[in-house]
């Protein structure tokens, strides 16, 4: 049927040929976690590259990457700025955030 997306088939005792639907997820797997993977009927099957923002998390204490083989990971911000005086959090929304300990303490 000239379809990359189908396989076909030959039943010669029926007296003619067929083919049927393969999905791409199984047709066109390349194995990559950090691609979509689809069919076009006219040039086969295509591996789409997500880019950085399929995995992200909207989190700003997170560096978000795509492992090919993981898939999404999630690496945790290190907001230590290696001043023993300050107290160093990371608030999802703004990131990190560093408060002099002596303010904490007079909360």
């Amino acid at each position: 049927d000239n379809d990359f997306c189908t396989k076909d088939f030959c039943l010669p005792e029926h007296g003619g040929c067929g083919h049927f639907e393969v999905p791409p997820e199984i047709l066109c797997d390349d194995d990559d976690e950090c691609t979509r993977d689809v069919c076009d009927p006219y040039l086969g099957c295509l591996n789409i590259d997500l880019g950085p923002e399929c995995c992200d998390d909207v989190n700003e204490c997170t560096i978000d990457i795509c492992d090919k083989v993981l898939g999404c990971t999630y690496i945790p911000v290190d907001c230590d700025d290696g001043d023993g005086n300050t107290y160093d959090f990371c608030h999802w929304i703004n990131g990190c955030n560093t408060v002099p300990y002596d303010f904490v303490s007079k909360k």
